[in-house]
């Protein structure tokens, strides 16, 4: 069993909880079809009100945020999935993996954090719950124009802010 550790991120993407995970099932039969989401997307520069989002969540250095290119791939290995968040310019990766309706609970710098992904009709939703900080953070990703973009939503309290993604492969 891989070594499981879990991590309180803030990158360009926006805030998540993540557990680190092996690569085994994104080079050795993982399974990129069967949901809209499912694929390697890239950023686009197209954003809205994301400087703001971060800001909001207390971090000071949100400028420069828009400009870097990101990459969100996701796929699935029997009933889990993966999510991979890179950033070429920052030699940043970040890889977690997940179960469909299933809460989890972590522990990052002794904050405790609680996590539920879940899909909404064809979109992916998480919700990151930090109960000592009071804060909550909701994610969607919605698949349009046919399956070649995506839309990323980040929420904390009033705060919305999104990112758009093209479809560069759909991985298989």
């Amino acid at each position: 069993m891989a070594h499981v550790t879990i991590l309180l991120a803030l990158s360009v993407t926006g805030l998540f909880v993540s557990t680190v995970a092996d690569h085994k099932g994104e080079k050795h039969g993982g399974k990129f079809d069967g949901k809209s989401w499912l694929g390697k997307w890239e950023s686009t520069n197209h954003t809205e009100n994301l400087e703001t989002f971060v800001s909001q969540l207390g971090y000071p250095s949100a400028e420069h945020v828009t400009d870097q290119k990101v990459f969100q791939k996701f796929w699935q290995d029997g009933e889990h999935f993966h999510h991979k968040i890179t950033v070429p310019t920052k030699n940043y990766t970040l890889q977690h993996k997940f179960t469909l309706g299933q809460p989890g609970k972590a522990t990052f710098n002794n904050v405790e954090f609680k996590y539920l992904y879940a899909e909404l009709g064809n979109d992916l939703h998480v919700e990151i719950t930090v109960p000592s900080k009071n804060k909550t953070v909701s994610d969607s990703y919605h698949v349009f124009q046919n399956g070649t973009e995506l839309e990323k939503t980040y929420k904390t309290g009033d705060t919305v802010a999104k990112r758009w993604y093209k479809k560069v492969i759909s991985c298989h």
